[in-house]
């Protein structure tokens, strides 16, 4: 009975993650990784990150460069591969800088994206 229970537990938990997925605002990342969040819609937890521009050679090169993209103040997930390959989860820790606006954050984000191009290059080299 307990891990029947369990079971239902860990599937609500799972369905809810997707749902939340699923309805987060889609952002285009091209291979400069200026990542803008959209100032004409309220601040939010998540968004999708379309990353499909980005033409990785394998699931290995998408996944080792999704890893590196946490932070205290956010992080990219994979949260279906199989079944999405092109899209992944950005979480904005919102308590971190609980007083930026959509456009403290683009500033933000667009500071790393020198970062993330060069980890990119790296990854699509090896």
């Amino acid at each position: 009975m307990n891990k029947l229970l369990v079971f239902f537990v860990v599937s609500f938990f799972a369905l809810l993650g997707m749902h939340a997925y699923a309805e987060a605002q889609t952002i285009a990342v091209a291979e400069d990784f200026v990542i803008q969040i959209p100032t004409d819609k309220p601040l939010e937890a998540n968004y999708t990150l379309d990353i499909s521009g980005l033409n990785f050679d394998n699931e290995t090169q998408r996944e080792q460069f999704v890893s590196m993209w946490v932070a205290n103040l956010y992080e990219v997930t994979l949260p279906d591969p199989a079944a999405q390959p092109h899209l992944c989860n950005l979480e904005l820790r919102l308590a971190y800088q609980s007083d930026w606006n959509q456009a403290e954050w683009n500033t933000f984000l667009e500071s790393l994206s020198a970062e993330w191009v060069y980890m990119y290059n790296k990854i699509k080299s090896h």
